[in-house]
């Protein structure tokens, strides 16, 4: 039996990418899932498929840049299951460019995304997980986030961002037996850079990086990844 079983996980942006492979990774394991995402016809078709399976599958159309969209995400999920295991914050968006180029809006579209909205969700996670004393946040943030990389300046903003959030979220959580995980893949062949003109035929499978975070979920109680990174070579 593993570890994992019945556990209620949390993913956003699950219905592509990252997220789907970590929807699969997490089936696999027999848990009970509870997926967020923009489209629901994506996430009705994910459900479907995973109901055949055996697998327990609720989901909610969420923008993670609307602070009471998320919220009710966690409401939503609480009603459900009656608590929050995991938390997976993995809804994100790219722009790429140099600096000098940026336009205003795209700035503010990278940060709602992926520094906003996931806030929103590390902090409804935490209010759960303090009822129960126990759970784990695990943020998907990036390597660019530790390392900035030229005309992807903006996005190394808003990961780096989340990885000093994280830092004071984790000495918070930690006397409520919560734990805090960053999870900085790099160079995965996910949808994230279609459209985008760069080659990642030979980057990553996200399926594979997947497995590792899953591997990482499976830890015993008393024990933390508190952060890792995945690069590709």
């Amino acid at each position: 039996m593993s570890r994992l079983e019945n556990k209620v996980v949390v993913i956003t942006g699950a219905s592509k990418g990252f997220g789907r492979a970590l929807v699969d990774a997490f089936a696999k394991e027999k848990c009970r899932l509870s997926l967020a995402a923009r489209s629901m016809p994506d996430l009705l078709k994910i459900q479907d498929e995973y109901r055949k399976q055996g697998i327990d599958v609720f989901v909610h159309p969420v923008d993670v840049t609307q602070e009471g969209q998320v919220e009710e995400l966690a409401r939503g999920t609480v009603k459900q299951y009656g608590r929050i295991d995991f938390w997976i914050n993995n809804a994100g968006t790219l722009t790429r460019g140099p600096v000098d180029e940026i336009k205003p809006e795209e700035v503010k579209r990278v940060f709602e995304v992926n520094t906003f909205g996931t806030m929103y969700g590390c902090k409804y996670a935490l209010q759960q997980m303090k009822k129960q004393k126990s759970g784990n946040i695990i943020n998907v943030i990036s390597t660019t986030g530790i390392e900035g990389k030229p005309n992807e300046a903006v996005y190394s903003a808003s990961k780096g961002a989340i990885i000093t959030f994280a830092q004071g979220l984790r000495k918070e959580a930690l006397e409520h037996k919560i734990k805090v995980t960053d999870f900085n893949p790099g160079g995965m062949n996910t949808e994230l850079f279609k459209g985008m003109n760069i080659d990642a035929s030979g980057w990553m499978d996200p399926y594979e990086v997947a497995k590792v975070l899953v591997s990482i979920a499976a830890l015993p109680d008393n024990a933390v990844t508190t952060n890792i990174s995945i690069r590709r070579i």
